[in-house]
């Protein structure tokens, strides 16, 4: 159960934290990194979250 959470937060954090990272670093009109990097950890916490009890799921369910 464990490692399908942690598999869950890596893949998270690793394919859709870093892929979506330069859409807002460099995607904001005003260059205002530092709110854009905010609402980016708001995100990233919420796909982390969602995908570590997912993986905790299939871990307890195999």
């Amino acid at each position: 159960m464990q490692t399908g959470a942690l598999l869950g937060l890596v893949f998270s954090v690793g394919l859709s934290g870093f892929a979506s990272l330069s859409h807002r670093m460099f995607g904001q009109y005003n260059h205002n990194v530092y709110w854009s990097l905010k609402v980016w950890l708001i995100e990233i916490s919420q796909d982390a979250l969602g995908l570590a009890v997912a993986g905790a799921i299939l871990g307890a369910w195999l």
